[in-house]
């Protein structure tokens, strides 16, 4: 063997090594690379939390509606999940809180402009500018809700289009809904 081919065969041992080892060597997740930080992973932790939270909330309804959980039980569990949400929620917008205290003050003015925006807002819907906690996770909960009411709830018998719960007629071929 001579010295060329031998210099061959080590570099191409020398980049399979390289391109296994990568991985190792620098992680591809930003948390181990230290692109977040502590308090941005708090909130991140929390809000997967309260997410969490709000499908199991969720699910405790639909197993009600179904006739799974007694009605004796039904109450206790869903106020558990609630004061859960709550003190998570509390947790939640104090993590927050610190978080944008360690950013940088806004402009003034845009601040101000947000929360007119805002008001605006609550009262055009007529809702009141103070939430209680649980008004919060059950304003979660039905947002929730409205996005699965989108969902199709079956497929036409004749052309097998999506069709939602409310529709009498497909959208697509015209065929009755029963």
């Amino acid at each position: 063997m001579d010295l060329g081919s031998l210099f061959l065969v080590l570099s191409v041992l020398l980049i399979t090594a390289v391109f296994i080892a990568r991985p190792l060597i620098r992680s591809a997740h930003p948390l181990t690379r230290g692109l977040l930080t502590s308090q941005e992973q708090v909130v991140s932790t929390l809000q997967a939390e309260r997410d969490r939270l709000l499908d199991a909330i969720q699910e405790l309804d639909f197993d009600f509606k179904l006739g799974k959980i007694p009605e004796s039980d039904y109450p206790a569990q869903r106020t558990a999940l609630l004061q859960k949400g709550t003190d998570l929620l509390k947790q939640l917008d104090e993590a927050e809180g610190r978080l944008q205290a360690d950013r940088p003050a806004s402009d003034p003015e845009l601040e101000a402009a947000v929360a007119a925006r805002r008001r605006e807002r609550v009262l055009q819907e007529g809702k009141r500018q103070v939430f209680h906690p649980d008004d919060e996770v059950e304003s979660l909960i039905a947002v929730r809700r409205r996005g699965l009411q989108d969902r199709p709830s079956g497929f036409c018998p004749q052309c097998g289009h999506a069709v939602q719960q409310g529709d009498r007629f497909c959208s697509h071929c015209g065929a009755a809904q029963t």
